[in-house]
């Protein structure tokens, strides 16, 4: 595993494609921050090792892959080491809170106003408007704006200032 503090971990998924980012801008994201020479981590659980091998495969820059070869106390020390995470509003954004590790979080069907983490200068929450947040739909009847409203500038614009601030 990386050194402590060297590595971002990336979490491109959540249990309902509705509350999921594009795999390919997280893929984007990912290479932006490997460019600056950080380790990229992608975690995911065993159901999503599909869809961060799509990641990884997309990403012009190595990563590690260890969707669902963790267990989730071994996950939580993971994230407590990581430098960053970026990630969809899901489980993984509780316990990066939890952890105290600087987080974007990218809401898509959630509402941000009640879930997202407290602590917003640590954890960086974006969301599109729509109105018909917040969404329980599986599949998104109206073309997935929550999420394609997000762009990867606005989430590297969040993850740069994150970066630049020594808040570990």
């Amino acid at each position: 595993l990386p050194e402590p503090g060297t590595y971002i971990c990336i979490h491109p998924g959540a249990r309902m494609l509705t509350r999921r980012w594009p795999f390919e801008r997280f893929a984007r994201v990912a290479d932006r921050l490997a460019q600056q020479g950080w380790q990229i981590v992608l975690t995911g659980a065993p159901e999503e090792a599909e869809l961060t091998r799509a990641v990884k495969c997309a990403m012009t820059f190595p990563a590690l892959d260890l969707a669902g070869k963790t267990s989730l106390g071994a996950l939580a020390a993971l994230i407590s080491r990581a430098r960053m995470v970026v990630s969809n509003d899901t489980g993984i954004s509780h316990v990066t809170a939890a952890a105290g590790t600087p987080s974007v979080v990218v809401c898509s069907g959630a509402d941000p106003q009640r879930w997202a983490p407290l602590d917003r200068e640590r954890h960086r929450v974006l969301a599109h408007a729509v109105e018909c947040r917040p969404c329980m739909h599986i599949h998104c009847p109206i073309g997935h704006p929550f999420a394609l409203g997000v762009t990867v500038d606005a989430v590297m614009a969040q993850a740069e200032q994150l970066l630049d601030n020594d808040q570990r």
